[in-house]
């Protein structure tokens, strides 16, 4: 009669550790996230922004500023010159940049928040 046990054996120790580290980690990923995508809004809007820009005062002063409160995440955009917003809402509108940039990088920053949670959910 053949013996067909089989033994597993765990180092709880090692185990907890790691369990300790999962939200600690997954806030950092998904922190980093918003982090990479403040950049690429920054970038979008000081590129792709309409108007002439006859000192680089108004391009260079678009930013995006990343929050996280390990509850929520989320990007800022927004212009330093006292003047952005009218490049924002004169002739209706027809020149501004942050709600554009808003709609395109939103989309792609919210695939990428939910790809990454779901990696944090399978443990990758």
């Amino acid at each position: 009669m053949a013996d067909n046990r089989m033994t597993i054996s765990w180092d709880t120790a090692d185990l907890r550790s790691k369990l300790a580290k999962v939200p600690q980690e997954s806030m950092r990923q998904l922190t980093s996230e918003t982090d990479k995508y403040a950049l690429v809004a920054q970038n979008h809007a000081r590129t792709n922004a309409p108007w002439t820009d006859r000192t680089g005062n108004a391009r260079q002063g678009l930013f995006a500023q990343p929050f996280s409160d390990n509850k929520s995440f989320e990007i800022v955009l927004y212009h330093t010159m006292p003047y952005g917003i009218w490049l924002e809402r004169r002739w209706g509108g027809r020149y501004s940049i942050i709600p554009d940039t808003v709609t395109r990088v939103s989309r792609v920053y919210t695939a990428a928040m939910t790809a990454k949670l779901a990696d944090i959910l399978r443990g990758v």
